[in-house]
């Protein structure tokens, strides 16, 4: 059994063989998953280290399936960093991989940051949870959108 702190709407167990491993104590309100599981429709509330008050971020995932108790493959990711409240960051790749013992996700797929005023896409990258910060690998653009004149 591996525990994750996923909010769930809605979880599947993978197969017949899943099924026989998931004992009859599968709490999916308490975000207990066996390997092999999918899990659609969740969010992942993070802590990054010395948080301000007033900021946050959330994994979310159209699906995700365990393939181990530290391997979590996420389909349909974003990452969103809020600051009271509002999505102030989003960060989307079709799929990643998080990292629990970590607390990272990497991605070899198409990665678009965006947030206002600024367009970031690459392929690939890996993100630090606790610092909330990351890096792109391959093919990054970095892409500016501003109203007012850079240099004046």
């Amino acid at each position: 059994m591996l525990g994750l702190p996923f909010k769930v709407n809605k979880f599947l167990i993978a197969g017949a063989l899943a099924l026989t491993l998931v004992p009859s104590g599968l709490r999916a309100a308490t975000g207990d998953f066996a390997i092999g599981s999918i899990i659609k429709n969740f969010e992942l509330p993070v802590a990054a280290e010395n948080q301000e008050p007033g900021r946050k971020t959330i994994i979310r995932g159209d699906e995700a399936i365990v393939i181990s108790s530290n391997e979590i493959r996420i389909r349909g990711l974003s990452i969103e960093l809020y600051r009271n409240d509002q999505v102030t960051t989003r960060i989307q790749s079709p799929e990643s991989t998080y990292w629990e013992s970590e607390k990272r996700l990497t991605s070899d797929q198409l990665v678009q940051v965006t947030r206002r005023g600024l367009t970031i896409t690459s392929k690939g990258m890996e993100w630090s949870l606790p610092n909330s910060s990351g890096t792109f690998r391959e093919n990054v653009k970095v892409t500016v959108f501003s109203s007012q004149p850079l240099i004046k």
